[in-house]
């Protein structure tokens, strides 16, 4: 979705006419006022971290907008300590400001007996999307790379991009490399449940 200045305006207009005492907003995008208490959610601060997600218009909207909000707001709502501390670094505010608040888990993810990936076994598992962020690249370097069993494979849900798809071949490991594409979420259970560990290179 793309940033823009229209969006916070909109949302100043609606927080004020509701006469609300309290203004949520669960995603970066605060309203550019409002004169009861504002809380927003920021997830991370990506789209300025991280090279491959800058732009001038991002690190405008960010200046203007989400460091204006997070100035402005009673409360600021994240998902870890990591993302906390590069907020109270970047807008300059006191940690006190901050809620970590981890999130939700479905109640469907309970330890798995089921044999339905026992196929694949053994094998370590990425979960996630292919953005420059989450590190892939990397992670099948250090697969290529880690003195592990050689039948030990590297499983990916979603789907690789071709880049990925060309490295898998350069380094020569097609052989242990599984792409699954899109799996239900009743089955993930079962997934996590038998792989020998989780790959978090984000």
């Amino acid at each position: 979705k793309k940033l823009t200045i229209l969006e916070p305006i909109k949302l100043s207009r609606e927080a004020i006419n509701s006469k609300a005492d309290v203004y949520y907003s669960p995603g970066f995008n605060p309203p550019i006022h409002f004169n009861g208490k504002l809380i927003f959610t920021i997830h991370d601060l990506m789209h300025i971290r991280v090279p491959e997600y800058r732009s001038v218009a991002k690190r405008v909207y960010y200046e203007i907008v989400v460091k204006r909000g997070i100035k402005n707001a009673f409360k600021i709502i994240t998902d870890c300590n990591h993302t906390k501390n590069d907020i109270v670094d970047w807008a300059g505010i006191k940690p006190d400001k901050i809620v970590v608040a981890s999130c939700g888990v479905n109640a469907i993810y309970q330890p798995s007996s089921s044999d339905k990936f026992s196929d694949l076994q053994p094998y370590l598992l990425f979960v996630g999307n292919i953005r420059p962020h989450k590190n892939v690249n990397l992670l099948l370097e250090a697969f290529s790379r880690a003195q592990v069993p050689q039948d030990l494979s590297l499983v990916f849900t979603g789907g690789l991009k071709d880049e990925q798809s060309q490295l898998v071949k350069k380094l020569g490991i097609q052989n242990r490399v599984k792409n699954l594409g899109f799996v239900p979420e009743e089955d993930m259970p079962a997934l996590y449940s038998s792989a020998k560990t989780l790959a978090i290179p984000s």
